[in-house]
């Protein structure tokens, strides 16, 4: 077996487990970015899939208090309740106070 043959052994397992475009943009060890290809780990894609599926039910939490919150004032722009991550995996409703008189 020659070095050619072992490094496109190598290419191949690469391009074939990571997302390779998402591997180019991280730079650190802290990252919230899955590079893994599904179906390579079924628990992990069962993390993501979780993952995914409670971001969405955040952002419908988010426009229904948002919906809420216009209904009782004069602006009617939609953005009164934001989420902000602050810490790692823990999410923070922020109500601006000044606009959401309750």
């Amino acid at each position: 077996m020659n070095i050619q043959d072992v490094c496109n052994k190598f290419k191949q397992v690469f391009e074939d487990t990571f997302i390779l475009e998402e591997c180019k943009n991280i730079n650190t060890f802290d990252f919230d970015t899955n590079f893994i290809k599904e179906g390579i780990n079924k628990e992990l894609d069962k993390y993501v899939e979780l993952n995914l599926d409670s971001k969405s039910k955040i952002e419908c939490m988010r426009v229904y208090l948002d919906d809420l919150i216009a209904k009782g004032e004069k602006s009617k722009k939609n953005d009164f309740v934001k989420f902000i991550q602050l810490i790692k995996m823990d999410i923070i409703y922020n109500v601006r106070v000044e606009e959401a008189k309750y």
